[in-house]
C-alpha cells in the first residue's frame, strides 16, 4: 500500500508539466495541502493500522463501507450541500446494514465469551 500515494502524483505530473504550472500554489495552498497530507495520509492510516491490533479486520472492512454515506452527511451538515432523496435512502440502507452487522457480531461475541452455566441436577 505504500505506493498508493505516489500513483496520483505520477498520474497528474504530466498534466501539470504540460500546463506549465507545477508549483502554482500559494503559501496558504501549500499549508492546506500539507495539513491534508498529514491528517488524511499519515495520521489516518496510522490509526487504521493501530486499530487492526484490537478490532477484527472484517469489522474494519464493513465500517469502511459507511465512509461515503458519512461524507454526504457531513457535507450536508457542515457545508450546506443538498441531499437528494435517493441519497437519503442509500445512506439509510448503508447505516442499517452496518448496525445489523454490529449487533449480530456483538451477540455472537457475547455468546462465545459467556461462561458455561453449570447444570445442577437435584435428585429426589
Amino acid at each position: 500500500m505504500s505506493w498508493l500515494p505516489t500513483a496520483p502524483a505520477v498520474n497528474k505530473l504530466p498534466l501539470a508539466l504540460l500546463e506549465g504550472d507545477v508549483f502554482g500554489l500559494t503559501r496558504t495552498g501549500w499549508t492546506y495541502t500539507l495539513i491534508l497530507t498529514l491528517l488524511t495520509g499519515v495520521v489516518a492510516h496510522g490509526l487504521f493500522v493501530y486499530a487492526q491490533r484490537t478490532i477484527q479486520i472484517g469489522t474494519i472492512g464493513i465500517a469502511q463501507v459507511v465512509q461515503p454515506a458519512l461524507a454526504v452527511v457531513w457535507a450536508f451538515m457542515l457545508l450546506g450541500e443538498q441531499v437528494a432523496p435517493p441519497q437519503i435512502w442509500g445512506i439509510a440502507i448503508v447505516i442499517a446494514g452496518l448496525l445489523a452487522f454490529l449487533l449480530i457480531n456483538e451477540r455472537d461475541q457475547r455468546a462465545r465469551l459467556a461462561p458455561l452455566q453449570p447444570v445442577i441436577s437435584r435428585s429426589l
